[in-house]
């Protein structure tokens, strides 16, 4: 098998470039059910279907690690553990657990808000000794969560027994049966985006499904490698021989500053493949802000931050300074919010608007104000005009009122009354984890520099790991990069 591995720094179009040897694959022939290409998130999957203007009928390998061993062993919905039956074991052994935390390579994990308990970290330690093949002892270690051995081992015991017992398989379960049961695909070409992040269990399905293809394409950067505290293991990635090797040198994100000051991480990390490339010819700026009411957020914002007590400590200086935003603690999270409270604010300035939207407006009226066959029209029509909801055209600042049903006025009425409607509803700051922002960027990030005391002490042990999750909180950043002063005595020291 031939293959071509693809380093690509932050913002130089890793994933565009497999899509574009995707489409030259398909145009010289190459049948859409001949090619595995491995995603992986959901998002990446669906990005690489429309650019190949083909159905997921059609694509049948274009899917994440996890979905193709789900399909190749014939697994049933109601076999696969969901966050409700990790809660529902957990009550029943006494156990607090959150259900958010059960695998790391989920995106609904990726994109949780809530803190994992300790209980939940020790399930993690699980999963993260199966992916790195290790024994539970070293698992725990490298976890980094202080826990009587005989206490994890008498967890990891009960959670076996309670999958056994209900028939239940877990996301891990899945890699670990196809390694055992599972056959390779019959495919030419295989892509794999994000390779960095494999773990070594997930290389072994990668091997299988791969072995009759003549062709590979294997991409990624290894600087960028902030899973191994889950079971990650960059070193594959970076000792993969390849018959080739190309470097995607010219960034389409990073500003100057942003490129200096990101640079002088990776000078840091002691293991790495060497690779320059270029910024773009904006100048950007990385300065100390000291505390959040001295950045301008008027334009796309990121605010990450390291441990999650410090994402509800931000949140609340967010609430306190009637910000907008979506993130951790914020009723905003919710689509449904933003856009019934949009469609109001489009309904007012242009007469009308699309029916999809009013859907979710409605949900929330107060009946008393509304045309009598109003959901008849929703349903019927593509745009609906203004005369046609209300009985009565309200007064635009009566949204609170007749909106009634919208959880969390106040605080929506008090964020509207500071900023407006229009930024309430489409709020340009997001407060997420570092590990939340992976693949997305945004025109300015404000970085916490804090950490945990966990967390410290496993950057002593590891400084390499650490030094990456900076690197990719901080190229994010577009245009500009803003350090707030931590609170704590400990904290990443750029």
């Amino acid at each position: 098998m031939k293959w071509l591995k693809i380093l690509g720094p932050p913002g130089t179009g890793k994933t565009a470039e497999l899509l574009n040897l995707l489409e030259k694959e398909l145009s010289e022939g190459i049948l859409p059910e001949r090619i595995a290409f491995l995603t992986f998130t959901r998002a990446a999957r669906i990005e690489a279907l429309q650019r190949a203007q083909k159905t997921e009928k059609e694509f049948p390998y274009l899917k994440t690690i996890h979905s193709i061993c789900y399909h190749q062993l014939a697994i049933g919905r109601d076999q696969i553990a969901r966050p409700e039956n990790i809660r529902s074991f957990g009550k029943k052994i006494g156990l607090r657990l959150t259900g958010s935390d059960f695998d790391p390579w989920i995106e609904e994990f990726e994109r949780g808000i809530d803190a994992p308990t300790k209980d939940d970290i020790l399930i993690q330690a699980n999963h993260h000794g199966r992916h790195r093949k290790i024994f539970l002892k070293e698992a725990l270690a490298e976890v980094s969560t202080e826990v009587d051995y005989h206490y994890a081992v008498w967890l990891t015991k009960a959670y076996r027994a309670w999958k056994d017992a209900e028939g239940i398989l877990d996301y891990t379960d899945l890699l670990s049966k196809y390694v055992e049961y599972g056959k390779p695909l019959d495919i030419d070409v295989m892509f794999i985006d994000e390779a960095q992040d494999l773990s070594k269990l997930q290389w072994d399905v990668v091997r299988i499904l791969g072995a009759n293809a003549k062709r590979g394409y294997v991409c990624g950067d290894d600087d960028q490698a902030i899973f191994n505290w889950a079971g990650a293991d960059s070193s594959v990635f970076q000792d993969f021989q390849a018959d080739e090797v190309k470097v995607l040198n010219q960034s389409y994100r990073v500003s100057k500053a942003v490129h200096l000051a990101a640079s002088a991480i990776t000078a840091r990390i002691s293991r790495r493949l060497i690779k320059s490339y270029s910024p773009t010819e904006s100048e950007g700026i990385v300065s100390n802000a000291g505390y959040l009411g001295t950045v301008d957020l008027k334009q796309k914002t990121f605010i990450l931050f390291r441990n999650h007590y410090r994402g509800a400590e931000i949140s609340q200086i967010l609430k306190q300074e009637r910000i907008p935003y979506i993130g951790k603690g914020s009723p905003l999270n919710e689509l449904d919010i933003r856009v019934a409270l949009l469609a109001w604010h489009t309904l007012f300035k242009k007469k009308e608007e699309l029916s999809e939207h009013l859907k979710r407006m409605v949900r929330y009226c107060d009946p008393d104000y509304l045309q009598p066959d109003i959901h008849n029209r929703i349903k019927n029509q593509k745009v609906v005009e203004i005369g046609d909801i209300f009985l009565d055209i309200p007064n635009p600042s009566k949204w609170y009122k007749i909106l009634h049903k919208l959880p969390a006025r106040d605080y929506l009425l008090d964020h509207v009354e500071h900023a407006g409607l229009l930024r309430t509803a489409m709020p340009k700051v997001e407060l997420m984890s570092i590990h939340q922002s992976k693949g997305r960027e945004a025109h300015t990030v404000v970085i916490d520099p804090e950490m945990s005391r966990a967390v410290f002490s496993g950057m002593i042990r590891n400084p390499d790991d650490e030094h990456r999750v900076w690197y990719v909180g901080i190229t994010r950043a577009k245009e500009r990069v803003f350090f707030l002063l931590p609170d704590g005595n400990f904290s990443y020291q750029f």
